[in-house]
């Protein structure tokens, strides 16, 4: 014998859906907020680095480690070269003008190979060894492996090879002047395309509540 449903179940039933529906609203919508990027530009931002060997910086004033206006245009975005890259006249200011533009990308784009255990750099091999270090400093404190890290925006970056203690190697550190946040605002060289503002919390909110889209 079947039994018919009554009017308290199916409110049951009825506020059950609701729920549902809402806790999967609820999970789309923060989902979209955590990747809630600008649409209209692609990045735009700037950090600095230095690298030092034995105690002496690499020199990164030949024309050959700058990109010209082609880096700069729409139709040369797909380049390795167009993603992050240098200009003149600041040597040590890294232009990046994409998503997860990793340190080691960025260097290839210099001819500089960088591992976690191995610097190439200038035609020769920089390895650790008995006497020699390989040591990063980024963003003030000591990391063991800035490879595969994504280039963050007024992010500084020290590489160093050599002999020389710890406090040496701060020390260099402490002697990188920062210009990224300068270089966010103003012009790049030619007019590099993209955007270094960063959405406010009411607009990633906003852009996350269109389902729709």
């Amino acid at each position: 014998m079947s039994r018919k449903a009554t009017p308290a179940s199916s409110h049951s039933r009825l506020i059950g859906w609701a729920i549902i529906v809402g806790l999967t609203l609820i999970s789309l919508v923060a989902i979209r907020f955590v990747w809630a990027q600008n649409p209209a530009s692609p990045p735009h931002y700037h950090a600095d680095f230095a690298i030092y060997i034995n105690g002496v910086a690499l020199d990164f004033d030949s024309p050959s480690y700058y990109e010209e206006v082609t880096a700069c245009s729409e139709e040369e975005r797909n380049r390795p070269q167009s993603r992050a890259h240098l200009h003149a006249p600041n040597p040590g200011v890294v232009h990046v003008h994409d998503y997860a533009v990793s340190w080691s990308h960025f260097l290839a784009n210099l001819g500089i190979v960088l591992a976690d255990d191995y610097l190439g750099a200038s035609a020769n091999s920089y390895l650790p060894d008995e006497q020699n270090q390989l040591r990063f400093i980024l963003n003030g404190q000591f990391v063991s492996y800035p490879t595969s890290r994504v280039i963050g925006n007024e992010d500084i970056l020290l590489i160093d090879y050599g002999s020389d203690p710890n406090e040496e190697v701060r020390a260099r550190y402490n002697q990188i002047k920062p210009q990224a946040a300068m270089a966010n605002q103003t012009n790049d060289p030619y007019g590099c395309f993209g955007t270094s503002e960063v959405m406010s919390i009411g607009q990633r909110l906003w852009q996350a509540l269109q389902i729709w889209r």
